[in-house]
């Protein structure tokens, strides 16, 4: 039992050291590889829509699936000690995975759209 848990920890803490900066250098290559792109007035989303948009919806997914992992390994770590604040820890990061996972999965289905659902929202917005 104690194998498993350490296990847990290990894979947990190992996808939450990996996921940011993985991330961020799929972001900073995807931005290279869109001529027009900038980093400071685009939203990431938009990187989800035309060209090579495939890496950031499967950016969105993978950094999604890392965030479970790094929850699930974070209340292995800290269960004992905290109880249900580590239970609610552990919810909290599990729905933002999750929330990124779906963010993937939306930009999969808007993909043929010539803008990003953000971009039109904030037109719409700000107009």
């Amino acid at each position: 039992m104690k194998a498993n848990k350490k296990a847990y920890q290990q894979v947990g803490g190992l996808a939450g050291i990996v996921a940011p900066p993985l991330f961020a250098v799929m972001v900073i290559i995807e931005s290279l590889l869109r001529p027009g792109y900038s980093q400071i007035t685009t939203e990431i989303s938009d990187l989800g829509v035309g060209n090579y948009a495939i890496l950031q919806n499967m950016n969105f997914i993978i950094l999604g699936i890392l965030s479970i992992l790094f929850a699930l390994g974070l209340e292995s770590a800290i269960s004992g000690a905290s109880g249900r604040k580590g239970r609610a820890t552990r919810n909290i990061i599990v729905v933002f995975g999750l929330g990124l996972i779906l963010a993937g999965i939306f930009l999969v289905f808007a993909g043929a759209a010539p803008t990003s659902y953000v971009s039109v929202l904030l037109r719409a917005h700000y107009s």
